[in-house]
């Protein structure tokens, strides 16, 4: 974990997050604090890594490295160096495992074995990292041939993606929260920009989801998209996405939401969530780590009962 600007920024291996980009953290040493985040793995294809945020206990006091940990003491991770993987246990005791680094061909990465023969790779050392003293020389993401070696993301590549990130994604994912109006029933006020499927009736089309004045009805034959405008200025945090669908008849099941925070439509829009619409009718993210957006995009790949397809709400917040 470091700290830049006021944000505390967590580096781990992609693989580690779940299928929602969250992640949670214990800290080191103990008595331990615990927190929860979200992460970004926007990165060139291959890279197991992602940077992420936490804001609870774990993101305030407990973090307290500066980026300068990672740029400014690189130590340069070569043959026959030897060094010490940190790994915490549950509860925040440090173990360290002895290990020389025997392959460094890759510029990005570079393997290290265990010297003690005792040791060996075990479930949960994913995102330790190996120090030469305190210098951080990389970061361990998987098992090679060779059971009793690692894998490690060098921290020269992680310093230079993590520079590269926050120079640009990480402004729309922590900016200042912006002034804006929500009501409490409807949350943000919608602006219908798009859709694919016609309704089954001029009284039922996907523009009522928008004004609030009645259902979106239509019949299934692919997936479903619907674009909304959240804003017309500056983007809007968004944390909360929510579907109903009421009455009898078919139902969304498999939805996706993505958010856009692009001045012109982007053609890859950012993951939000995936979930399905219970037998209820009722579809909600739960809240989440806040993203910026200026279009929210759901989408509909499946859905439950035969029948025209019925949603009478659709909240942002």
């Amino acid at each position: 974990m470091v700290k830049e600007n006021g944000t505390c920024w967590v580096l781990l291996p992609q693989h580690l997050l779940d299928e929602f980009g969250g992640f949670e953290i214990e800290t080191s040493p103990a008595p331990s604090v615990r927190g929860r985040g979200r992460a970004f793995a926007d990165f060139w294809g291959g890279m197991d890594f992602a940077i992420g945020y936490v804001e609870q206990a774990a993101g305030g006091a407990a973090c307290t490295a500066s980026l300068d940990t990672i740029t400014r003491s690189i130590a340069s991770a070569g043959p026959q160096i030897q060094g010490t993987l940190r790994y915490t246990e549950v509860g925040g005791a440090l173990t360290q495992f002895p290990m020389v680094i025997v392959e460094t061909a890759d510029h990005k990465t570079f393997v290290a074995e265990f010297t003690s023969p005792k040791d060996r790779p075990q479930q949960g050392l994913s995102g330790s990292f190996l120090f030469a003293g305190n210098a951080p020389l990389g970061m361990a993401i998987q098992t090679p041939d060779g059971a009793r070696r690692l894998k490690f993301i060098r921290i020269e590549e992680m310093g230079f993606a993590m520079r590269q990130w926050l120079s640009h994604r990480a402004r729309a994912v922590v900016a200042p929260k912006l002034q804006h109006v929500v009501t409490a029933e409807r949350g943000l006020p919608l602006k219908l920009l798009d859709f694919n499927t016609p309704s089954i009736s001029p009284e039922t089309g996907p523009e009522n989801l928008a004004t609030g004045s009645g259902a979106y009805h239509f019949n299934f034959v692919g997936p479903v998209t619907l674009i909304f405008g959240i804003t017309d200025g500056d983007p809007i945090g968004v944390s909360r996405v929510k579907v109903a669908s009421e009455g009898d008849g078919a139902k969304p099941l498999s939805i996706r939401v993505f958010i856009d925070p692009a001045v012109e439509p982007s053609d890859n829009p950012t993951w939000f969530a995936r979930a399905e619409m219970n037998p209820a009718g009722n579809f909600d993210t739960t809240p989440r780590a806040e993203k910026f957006a200026r279009r929210v995009i759901i989408r509909i790949e499946s859905v439950q009962g035969e029948g025209p397809v019925r949603i009478d709400r659709i909240e942002v917040h």
